[in-house]
């Protein structure tokens, strides 16, 4: 490498006897300074991060760059846990992420009868939210229902102020009774389904991508039986979570499956 330039900004020391600390950072206020634009030498420079590269080489077009990750808990291998953000105070909820329904609802605080765990959706404290109907509507599982209203307002996967991740108007159910689900480890469900056809749902991933949030119309899950379980929400990391030289490998859905 060829030394593109020396400037000397100022080399005026009050004391001869101050060390090479003192003039680069200044020892008193009366001390001077000096700036110097010097090439280093790789070998001196093997420990400095990023040395010997480009900075716009570091951000190569890897999923890994643009995927959104959620910690996910486990209890005891019956239901897959994380948070979301709902309405105007992106205020969080603890969610089961269910690959088999495809609706997301979260239960009101008006909702006595949602269980031990409910911390209840406080509707009339987001300026964003839009009731979508005034008549009760229900989903029903393999084992119990709910009833609630259907809502829009803010949700979104992480709480942070940019908003990158949030859909300004997404469609979900604002449950305010509970049957039969006396088990739920908490405060709703994210259905994760690939169609809504007969659910008339709309569908998450999909509308994190068509709102922006996420870069790509996808998730991943690593399920880690230790306690370090992970979602990749827009993408995935085969490098961090798969084994070495592990390749991408991919099945038709059959058209009369509404799950995964």
């Amino acid at each position: 490498m060829k030394l593109t330039k020396l400037i000397t900004l100022a080399a005026l020391f009050s004391n001869s006897n101050a060390s090479i600390t003192d003039w680069i950072f200044g020892g008193d206020e009366n001390d001077g300074m000096i700036e110097m634009d010097i090439d280093i030498k790789p070998n001196d420079s093997k420990h400095i991060p990023a040395s010997g590269k480009y900075l716009l080489d570091l951000a190569e077009d890897d999923d890994e760059l643009y995927y959104v990750e959620k910690k996910l808990n486990n209890f005891f291998n019956t239901q897959i846990t994380s948070k979301l953000h709902f309405g105007s105070e992106k205020k969080p909820f603890n969610l089961i992420f269910d690959s088999g329904s495809s609706w997301v609802w979260v239960s009101h605080k008006l909702c006595a009868d949602c269980g031990e765990t409910n911390e209840g959706f406080d509707s009339f404290a987001s300026d964003s939210y839009k009731q979508y109907s005034k008549h009760l509507s229900y989903l029903k599982y393999g084992r119990g229902m709910v009833f609630g209203y259907n809502s829009h307002d803010q949700v979104c996967l992480n709480g942070d102020q940019n908003g990158k991740s949030c859909m300004p108007e997404y469609l979900f159910k604002s449950v305010v009774h509970e049957r039969d689900l006396d088990g739920l480890q908490a405060s709703g469900i994210v259905g994760l389904a690939p169609s809504s056809e007969i659910s008339k749902a709309q569908l998450f991933i999909p509308s994190l991508y068509k709102a922006g949030a996420i870069k790509k119309n996808l998730f991943a899950m690593y399920i880690d039986p230790n306690g370090s379980s992970k979602m990749q929400v827009g993408g995935y990391n085969l490098k961090k979570y798969a084994n070495p030289g592990a390749e991408l490998k991919c099945y038709p859905i059959q058209k009369d499956h509404h799950y995964w």
